[in-house]
């Protein structure tokens, strides 16, 4: 009997293991995204900035 509650403990473990690695996943990619956003706003506000005639 102490052999099968064992397997269920390390399956159980297994199954957590699986679950926390796929939500970490899922956040790193939000927050790649985020940031990505973030430095063509950027990026693209200093272009604008470049465009713009300065000398008024």
């Amino acid at each position: 009997m102490g052999l099968s509650k064992e397997r269920e403990q390390e399956q159980q473990q297994e199954q957590q293991q699986e679950q926390q690695q796929e939500q970490q996943q899922e956040q790193q990619q939000e927050q790649q995204q985020e940031q990505q956003q973030e430095q063509q706003q950027e990026q693209q506000q200093e272009q604008q900035q470049e465009q713009e005639p300065r000398c008024l």
